[in-house]
């Protein structure tokens, strides 16, 4: 895999990560209870994909399991990320 595609994949999970803010920002705050858990779902199957497809390159044994717990990581740092700016207010 050349260095535009595992770039572009890291701009996918980042960019999920920040909808993710968004989505958990919102919840938090009482709105989008219907589509926000629909779109964080969306997000970390996202980023779950572009995990498997970075780490596939380096380990194919680890592309499972390093998929399914980056994308749980990246909606645990969303979460986390509003509840610091939720408590510094």
């Amino acid at each position: 895999m050349k260095f535009p595609d595992e770039l572009f994949l890291l701009s996918l999970i980042a960019l999920a990560v920040f909808f993710q803010v968004g989505m958990w920002r919102e919840l938090r705050q009482g709105n989008g209870r219907a589509f926000y858990p629909l779109g964080l779902t969306f997000c970390c199957v996202m980023e779950a994909l572009c995990l498997h497809n970075l780490l596939t390159v380096y380990s194919a044994g680890l592309a499972i399991y390093g998929s399914i717990l980056g994308a749980l990581a990246c909606v645990a740092a969303a979460y986390a990320i509003v509840r610091i700016e939720r408590d510094k207010k």
